[in-house]
């Protein structure tokens, strides 16, 4: 218990800490406990919650769920330029009609499951490490993304 509390203190500190940029956030970054961070591309501004279990990323477009297991912190950037000319080594995400990978190392699997198990998608990155999978997106189907390091859900 007191392991999930002091887990759950730099996250309420960094909530109150960023509220205002939550306001005007593009871009949601979030760090693993080993220190690798991952982006995510939001098209509208985001609401995050937390259990024991999950962390939770909203917005009126789609919802993103992640372990809280492997989650240490999270900020917010705007973004300032196409996700194609950001340079990061950060993987980056985003979700339109299907999912985009960029930042990733090259030949790394992708897949996309339904969250009764069904494959929608899958494939390996590219030389520079992206990857564009498209799929018929169902509103409010829950979809699993895997990839070697990373898996989280998604909800359109």
């Amino acid at each position: 218990m007191v392991k999930r509390l002091l887990m759950t203190l730099p996250i309420t500190s960094l909530m109150v800490l960023n509220a205002q940029t939550m306001r005007a956030a593009d871009v949601l970054i979030l760090t693993d406990k080993d220190g690798a961070k991952t982006t995510f591309v939001l098209e509208d501004k985001p609401v995050v919650s937390f259990n024991d279990e999950d962390v939770t990323v909203s917005t009126e477009k789609g919802v993103i769920s992640l372990s809280a297991h492997d989650f240490c912190s999270f900020s917010f950037d705007e973004q300032t330029t196409d996700v194609e000319e950001r340079e990061t080594t950060n993987p980056t995400f985003t979700f339109s009609d299907g999912l985009q990978c960029h930042g990733l190392q090259q030949g790394t699997a992708v897949s996309v499951f339904k969250a009764d198990g069904q494959l929608v998608a899958e494939g390996t990155t590219d030389s520079s490490g992206d990857i564009s999978l498209r799929f018929g997106t169902v509103r409010g189907t829950v979809y699993i993304v895997k990839t070697a390091t990373k898996t989280f859900k998604f909800t359109k």
